[in-house]
């Protein structure tokens, strides 16, 4: 068996744009009972789904969508406005701004 080589870090996956980058790149939103709440620390206990900071992610039509399939929420539970409010107003300044350095498709 081969040396066990230092081991990366894990990645997250935006569920808008699908580009993967590591945990502090995204932003993750967490399913709770009464529906999607913002996560900022990303370490709430239950689903998560993850977003990039990036505009266009953000700006994107399909984001409510997206992340309500990704959370499993049900009918009566949504993405409220709260979450939504929190996630652009942590957008990354920038047009050509990254996930992380590298990690990329």
């Amino acid at each position: 068996m081969a040396p066990e080589a230092a081991s990366a870090p894990p990645l997250r996956r935006c569920v808008v744009c699908r580009r993967q980058g590591g945990k502090a790149g995204l932003l993750r939103v967490v399913r709770g009972a009464d529906g999607a709440a913002a996560d900022p620390a990303g370490r709430a206990q239950g689903r998560g789904a993850y977003v990039c900071r990036r505009p266009e992610c953000l700006r994107d039509g399909r984001l409510t969508r997206m992340l309500a399939q990704s959370l499993r929420l049900d009918g009566g539970m949504g993405i409220g406005a709260p979450v939504l409010t929190w996630l652009h107003g942590q957008a990354e300044p920038g047009p050509g701004a990254s996930i992380d350095a590298g990690a990329g498709r």
